[in-house]
């Protein structure tokens, strides 16, 4: 837990617990925070931006800061087909919903093409005001459509608002209340559609039963 991501944690230890082991380090692993597509698009948006500690030299092992103003050749959820598909706005059933409740979204993905083919549709969630450091998207549903040429179908995506937890600084996991940003795309770097949902309430301590699966209807048109 070297990168410079991970300092953004703080260096807060475990009670009772191996000293050598920080709550920095449990909680980004328990997260998965800053791993694969999560670590990079969030340390590429940071550099392009300069915000952040994008320049930080810690963990480097020359001396430089990490570089991650590279695009990455086949993002996360990059794929090829053989037809064209038309993507429809994307539409909430709700732009605001309470915090024990469900985020429905919509999108209606049209078959362009002079053949048979399918599309992964995947819906991303930044959330914009975390008490904590936060990834610039993270995978929260995904569903495969295919259609024949002209065919549209309407992919309804069910979201549990308790999908939107992190873990805070004690351990525990929490859904706060706040502004989220929904990205819908054919992969983590062709976002396609972006909608916003307001998430009321008070801040929940989630129990270990907690909701952790989406569902999506499709619908012919």
């Amino acid at each position: 837990m070297s990168a410079p991501s991970a300092q953004n944690f703080g260096d807060l230890q475990w009670a009772n617990a191996n000293p050598d082991i920080s709550m920095n380090d449990a909680i980004v692993e328990a997260e998965n925070i800053y791993i694969g597509y999560k670590y990079y698009e969030t340390r590429y948006f940071d550099t392009v931006m300069g915000q952040g500690n994008a320049a930080s030299t810690v963990g480097s092992s020359t001396g430089s800061a990490w570089n991650y103003d590279d695009e990455v050749t086949y993002p996360f959820g990059y794929g090829l087909g053989w037809t064209q598909f038309r993507w429809g706005a994307a539409r909430l059933a709700e732009s605001r919903v309470p915090i024990d409740g469900e985020v429905a979204l919509s999108v209606d993905i049209t078959n362009t093409g002079e053949r048979s083919g399918s599309e992964v549709v995947q819906v991303y969630v930044r959330d914009k005001v975390a008490t904590q450091v936060r990834p610039l998207q993270e995978l929260k549903a995904f569903q495969r459509v295919t259609l024949s040429p002209g065919e549209t179908a309407t992919l309804t995506f069910t979201l549990p608002v308790e999908m939107f937890n992190f873990t805070r600084r004690d351990g525990k996991r929490i859904v706060e209340p706040g502004e989220f940003e929904l990205q819908v795309g054919a992969s983590s770097a062709d976002i396609r559609e972006v909608v916003n949902v307001q998430v009321s309430g008070e801040t929940r301590v989630l129990a270990g039963d907690w909701r952790m699966l989406s569902r999506c209807d499709i619908t012919l048109a």
